[in-house]
């Protein structure tokens, strides 16, 4: 195998590896190359988008969750051949729980900016996260975790249909179960039925009633938070489409300006005493209840290209913050939109079947488009995997 970098007398400036090359993944390889930022991007999969980007060398890794004691080897190994410990960029959920697994044996050779442990571990469950949010004082959707095939049973015939049924650990779900975030359910004999499959895969999962509303009333807080607790950065989003149009990931998102919305945010992330990066997702309750918490995500969130676009790089503040670099002062643009360009004409055509757009307003959603999930004019190259 080729060597991963150049020797350490070439590359003066501290290196950031990147676990995780989906679009997430290419978005902080994007921002790192371009400040100037050596960049080692790591992942399993070798299909995703961050294999081909010019900037840093790429390498297909052990799996995080099947393989960890070969993955943590190869970063060390990967790490020593730097004079300063490389900063740590998990992009996925796997790789944050990799990283929450194993960072004794990381830590004296990457730099991090993960929250304690407990916070992460409460993060990647979102059960444990609603429990955290109650507390708080932050609104969240009556909220079921059943345990047992008899608990379904006896909670089932008093539930308001429809109900979602959603994971509470996100990504042993998608690699056991189904790559849906969350399944509607609109009768009991159907809830019962799917906890009894969830459970022959020894998964566990939460239910809660269907929030109404169209996908405009989901809106993102995203930050940074410093080793203090201080924000660094904070964003919000707004969904205007995402895919599936019931339970997806926003494709085509754009700044705005909501600062009570943003304090409510902020007062989860101070709840979960949390560090480094990392989105809340909320709706708003079509029937006049106010935000609703979705979900925590413990990490870069898909969309945080458009942060960048918008002048707040979330990536480089993180490096700034734990290389004591000085950081460039930002100011945060509304109306900046940002286009998953494969996912959103499907998302599109899905609402128009459902008669809530039309192709000439779907083209005209696309006029404030800055930022891109996949594609840029200086992104695209040959493929530098190992």
């Amino acid at each position: 195998m080729d060597e991963m970098v150049p020797s350490v007398d070439a590359r003066p400036r501290r290196a950031a590896f990147v676990l995780g090359l989906f679009d997430t993944g290419l978005a902080a390889v994007r921002s790192l190359g371009r400040a100037g930022v050596p960049v080692c991007g790591f992942d399993h999969e070798a299909w995703h988008a961050g294999f081909h980007s010019r900037y840093g060398v790429h390498e297909r890794c052990p799996h995080p969750v099947r393989s960890p004691d070969a993955l943590v080897g190869l970063i060390v190994q990967r790490a020593q051949r730097w004079a300063e410990p490389p900063i740590l960029y998990p992009t996925s959920d796997e790789f944050v729980a990799f990283v929450l697994e194993h960072r004794d044996a990381l830590e004296p050779y990457v730099c991090h900016a993960l929250p304690p442990r407990e916070a992460v571990a409460d993060a990647l469950d979102k059960w444990r996260q609603y429990r955290r949010a109650q507390a708080a004082d932050v609104p969240v959707v009556p909220t079921h975790a059943p345990s047992t095939a008899q608990e379904v049973r006896a909670i089932a015939p008093t539930l308001a249909y429809p109900v979602v049924v959603k994971p509470r650990v996100g990504y042993l779900w998608r690699d056991r179960f189904t790559r849906e975030k969350a399944v509607r359910i609109d009768d009991p004999a159907a809830l019962v039925g799917l906890f009894e499959n969830i459970f022959t895969h020894d998964l566990s999962a939460i239910v809660q009633p269907f929030i109404e509303g169209p996908n405009t009333n989901h809106c993102k807080v995203c930050a940074y938070l410093d080793a203090q607790g201080t924000p660094l950065a904070c964003v919000c989003m707004r969904t205007i489409r995402q895919h599936p149009v019931d339970f997806g990931v926003g494709t085509l998102m754009e700044s705005v300006e909501d600062p009570e919305l943003a304090e409510l945010g902020l007062r989860f992330f101070r709840a979960m005493a949390w560090r480094g990066p990392g989105s809340i997702e909320f709706k708003r309750d079509a029937r006049g209840r106010g935000w609703k918490v979705i979900e925590l995500n413990p990490r870069l969130w898909q969309q945080h290209g458009l942060a960048a676009a918008c002048g707040v790089d979330v990536p480089l503040i993180q490096y700034c913050e734990l290389t004591g670099e000085p950081r460039a002062a930002h100011a945060h643009r509304v109306g900046v939109r940002w286009l998953d360009e494969l996912r959103d004409p499907r998302s599109a055509w899905d609402h128009r079947r459902r008669g809530s757009v039309t192709l000439w307003q779907w083209a005209r959603s696309l006029g404030r488009v800055r930022v891109l999930a996949l594609f840029a004019r200086d992104v695209s190259g040959r493929s530098l995997s190992a």
